[in-house]
């Protein structure tokens, strides 16, 4: 009967880390935002804050994200990289700055789509 008491005991104290370090983990993951809109065929789609960017040879993203307010980048290929804009407000303002600088190849927002039912 002790030992059913020890083990309990060890899995509840087991289970209380997990989820403490499962709640800190959160506090570190970035949080995302999301504004549906209404695209040009009247298709529900949701602007995120982050976005895509690929920039040509050569360029860096270090010197774009000081630029352009870019913040938890991550590169996704050879080139290509996610990033997150802190103001979803200027999702659109940011993409089209990047469009027009010499450095990037091509840039769009990360939209996400609701899933469709069969």
């Amino acid at each position: 009967m002790r030992s059913v008491s020890v083990i309990l005991a060890l899995l509840l104290a087991a289970s209380g880390c997990a989820a403490q370090q499962t709640d800190d983990q959160s506090a570190l993951q970035p949080k995302e935002q999301i504004r549906f809109i209404k695209d040009r065929n009247g298709r529900k789609v949701g602007l995120t804050n982050r976005l895509i960017v690929r920039l040509k040879d050569g360029s860096s993203i270090e010197e774009l994200a000081q630029k352009y307010g870019l913040k938890n980048i991550r590169k996704i290929a050879n080139g290509i990289y996610v990033a997150e804009v802190d103001d979803i407000d200027r999702m659109l303002e940011v993409v089209q700055q990047l469009k027009k600088d010499p450095a990037v190849k091509y840039a769009h927002p990360d939209y996400v789509r609701e899933r469709m039912r069969r």
